[in-house]
């Protein structure tokens, strides 16, 4: 951005690539900030999960109110949301020969950054509210609604981008969240291996 004077409370950090290959050995890149040379202030950096008592008690109403379970995991999470914190970067030569030295304001959720983990809860949370979800009292990471025919509630439970549905229809709760966020095709289905536990 041409013409940026950073002023109070404006922070300078760095951009780097992390790549990774994953245990199915698929490759990844990521553009992270330098969240180490940040200094959190007050921005909120907590993000709560979900419980595991709260997982084991919705396997068990699943059971019995013969309800179906649906998995899916958000992809590319935390850039979905907007950042608070007043971060800029100084472009170097990766950005190209005409953009070095221009400045970078950071305006989403980067990975690296402490706040980031809260800013896409806090963003996923207002999408399940606009969905008519309402957080439980028990756990403010299952999330409860009645269904469109009103005989049944549906539930969702979170753990950061990780998300399992249980519903009559899992299938049009999963349509509505594919309104907002993209979710890999390959994490959509049933619970197999969920969460460190592997379900038989």
């Amino acid at each position: 951005e041409k013409g940026f004077h950073p002023g109070v409370g404006w922070q300078r950090t760095t951009l780097h690539i992390i790549f990774d290959v994953k245990q199915d050995l698929r490759r990844k890149a990521r553009l992270v900030a330098g969240g180490h040379l940040v200094d959190v202030l007050d921005n909120a950096v907590y993000a709560s999960t979900v419980k595991s008592i709260s997982v084991q008690l919705l396997h068990m109403i699943a059971h019995k109110a013969d309800l179906k379970q649906l998995c899916g995991d958000i992809t590319n999470a935390f850039v979905t949301a907007y950042t608070n914190e007043k971060i800029f970067c100084i472009a170097g030569l990766e950005f190209g020969e005409q953009n070095v030295g221009k400045t970078i304001i950071i305006r989403k959720a980067l990975y690296g950054l402490a706040s980031s983990a809260e800013r896409f809860h806090t963003h996923l949370a207002n999408t399940l509210h606009s969905f008519d979800f309402k957080p439980t009292r028990f756990d403010n990471d299952v999330w409860i609604r009645a269904d469109d025919a009103n005989n049944c509630y549906e539930y969702i439970y979170t753990h950061v981008d990780d998300f399992m549905i249980v519903s009559k229809d899992p299938e049009c709760v999963m349509k509505q969240i594919e309104t907002v966020f993209e979710v890999k095709d390959s994490s959509k289905g049933p619970p197999d291996y969920y969460l460190g536990n592997d379900y038989k």
